[in-house]
């Protein structure tokens, strides 16, 4: 972090006395002697901090501050004078002056602001830094696919972002629906606020509460000061009720007053805590059924799901893979210092026919474990985890063996064309096959599969009267 400072004083005398004691401090000093002198120096590169007399020979401190605060908007500036009044001081400060000094200056005092608003731009560009990767993490550029049922997703994301209603969002673990939660954030009326996600999961009861509500001082044994909690903490932004379907029944009626009423009592409170904080809730397991089993309210439910996303497993969207996949590998490049270019044929098959249990998560995680492996710049077969390497299908009808295969290569076949969004040139370079190759196999694939079903139908017809 630079540590330029610029001093526009008249007087040489003070000019150079600031500027040895600055810079004997480890700051480093540029001197102007006149406002256009300094305009000048201001227009040249940027300043942390900038001390500005307020009486100058060529023009007022009033309106050098005008200038500086268009050519260097990042820069905290500081007004010096020996005959400070209300108007000239209220004026500097309107204008965007951060502070004010009398002369004689005591350094030591002008040190100690300088150094508190260097130390407050610096902590706000580390808010700014973190914001924007927070939102770069959320970005709506980030949910990838092309799936129906993805642009189903998107376009509900779209619909909903920008109103304050309740949300439900459901899928199995690893779908990716803290993502989404974060999209809807970043992309409403709220993005300016926190996005702060809170799993139900993983606190325990006894401490959800208070995590949740917060708790004032001598709540209970070790509440040795008062505690906001996250409600509090997501005010003017939202909340992510992570794993809803967890949530201890008996908090449910205080949770249900707080989405209700935009309030609620802190652990050992006697007066309600106001907010202004919009709730998300996702859940991998099916609250309706919860509800019937008595183990969710049916008012909490119904007050969460007004608007309800289903994201799909990943297994139901296979044509997003290549996708995911190649997002994966840029994201992972720049963490890992790698250069990959893509998969293999070989090693997408593999990707595509795994039925993915972990979802998208599992997909990031294996394709992070072979950059990891490989030394190349191609992810191969032999750097997948042996689960995708098994070729097992117990799950499949016994038959005879003739059946089974074809049943199972017209299923594959149809599964990379529509991976491949049907561009069957591609799925012919995939299956390592001609494109005339895959129009043969799936028209005598089809035509067998006919006749079969024909043969399984004759018995059926000849005992109709």
């Amino acid at each position: 972090m630079s540590r330029d400072v610029l001093i526009i004083e008249d007087e040489r005398a003070i000019r150079e006395e600031l500027a040895d004691f600055l810079c004997e401090e480890g700051f480093s000093c540029v001197l102007a002697a006149t406002g256009r002198d300094g305009i000048a120096r201001a227009d040249e590169r940027d300043f942390e901090a900038v001390l500005l007399d307020i009486r100058l020979p060529d023009m007022t401190g009033i309106e050098v501050l005008e200038h500086l605060r268009k050519l260097t908007p990042e820069s905290h500036i500081l007004i010096m004078t020996a005959h400070p009044s209300v108007s000239t001081v209220v004026s500097a400060l309107r204008l965007g002056a951060v502070d004010y000094v009398t002369k004689p200056l005591i350094l030591e005092e002008l040190l100690q602001k300088i150094r508190r608003l260097i130390e407050f731009r610096e902590q706000q560009m580390e808010i700014q830094w973190y914001r924007h990767q927070l939102q770069s993490e959320y970005d709506f550029a980030n949910i990838v696919g092309k799936s129906a049922r993805m642009k189903e997703v998107y376009h509900l994301v779209e619909r909903i972002a920008a109103t304050d209603s309740p949300i439900l969002i459901s899928g199995e673990s690893g779908t990716g629906k803290e993502l989404i939660a974060g999209a809807i954030h970043h992309g409403g009326s709220r993005k300016s606020g926190r996005f702060v996600p809170l799993n139900c999961a993983a606190i325990p009861a006894p401490l959800l509460e208070s995590q949740m509500f917060g708790h004032v001082k001598g709540a209970f044994t070790g509440a040795d000061s008062r505690v906001d909690g996250l409600f509090n903490a997501a005010n003017g932004g939202t909340l992510l009720l992570d794993e809803i379907g967890d949530l201890p029944l008996e908090l449910q009626p205080k949770l249900l007053r707080a989405v209700e009423q935009q309030s609620f009592l802190p652990v050992g409170a006697t007066k309600p805590v106001s907010v202004d904080t919009r709730i998300i809730a996702s859940t991998n397991s099916d609250l309706q059924q919860a509800v019937k089993d008595g183990r969710f309210r049916a008012d909490l439910y119904y007050r969460l799901a007004i608007v309800t996303i289903d994201i799909p497993p990943l297994r139901d969207r296979v044509e997003d893979i290549p996708l995911l996949v190649q997002r994966f590998i840029a994201k992972l490049n720049a963490k890992l210092r790698k250069k990959f270019r893509g998969v293999t044929n070989d090693a997408l098959r593999r990707l595509l026919r795994y039925a993915w249990p972990g979802n998208v998560r599992e997909l990031q995680n294996v394709i992070e474990r072979a950059m990891i492996l490989e030394d190349g710049d191609l992810i191969t077969s032999a750097s997948l985890p042996s689960c995708l390497l098994e070729r097992t299908h117990s799950d499949r009808a016994v038959g005879h063996l003739k059946d089974v295969v074809r049943e199972f290569e017209h299923e594959y076949i149809n599964r990379i064309l529509q991976a491949t969004s049907g561009d069957k040139q591609l799925a012919a370079e995939l299956l390592g096959v001609s494109v005339s190759s895959i129009y043969r196999r799936l028209q005598t694939i089809e035509d067998e599969i006919g006749e079969r079903g024909d043969e399984h139908a004759k018995p059926n017809a000849e005992q109709e009267p």
